[in-house]
């Protein structure tokens, strides 16, 4: 029950407001709850890093936050912050990896408002649902998009679901056992 760990986060801080591990979880617990509340996700994670900016999670968490905010490329400076101060870290390299498609993705939808609108009609079903498999509608019209483009238009690598922001299996807050949000 993430909103009771908000609670208990949240008296634990009252209690040891220089404890940037409680703000780390409180905001692992806040990725969790949907976009509502990335905002304050972001927050603690910009505190974490304000009381120990020498720990990597709390760069790794601002990056979290960030990438749901639709900010990924200010994400990817998170993550490659986190690496250098944990260069042998594959979940790091991995959300280095994973931002990269994000930002490509993002970048193509600015240049092509068709696929701007469906993405975001797609991505708002999936932030409600937390599932991609879910909205096969979606990504139906997404595929006859593409089909209609032309297969020159538009690459099977730019045109991944999976680089949809908040539907990669990296930053989908609904799957339990991605380490990124295990607390610490």
């Amino acid at each position: 029950n993430y909103d009771a760990a908000v609670s208990l986060f949240t008296e634990a801080i009252n209690a040891d407001p220089g404890n940037h591990i409680l703000f780390s979880n409180r905001c692992a617990s806040y990725l969790t709850m949907g976009s509502d509340f990335y905002q304050l996700a972001l927050s603690d994670a910009e505190t974490c890093v304000a009381i120990d900016p020498t720990w990597f999670k709390g760069h790794v968490r601002k990056g979290d936050c960030l990438v749901k905010l639709r900010r990924s490329e200010e994400a990817m400076e998170c993550y490659i912050a986190a690496q250098e101060l944990y260069p042998g870290s594959k979940s790091i390299k991995k959300a280095i990896h994973e931002c990269k498609k994000v930002i490509k993705a993002e970048r193509r939808q600015r240049n092509n408002p068709k696929l701007q609108s469906l993405l975001d009609e797609f991505h708002n079903e999936c932030e409600e649902s937390g599932t991609v498999e879910g909205n096969t509608y979606m990504a139906g019209e997404l595929a006859a998009f593409r089909q209609s483009c032309g297969n020159n238009s538009i690459s099977d690598s730019e045109f991944n679901l999976s680089s949809v922001p908040s539907t990669s299996s990296t930053f989908n807050s609904s799957t339990s056992s991605n380490s990124q949000y295990w607390m610490f």
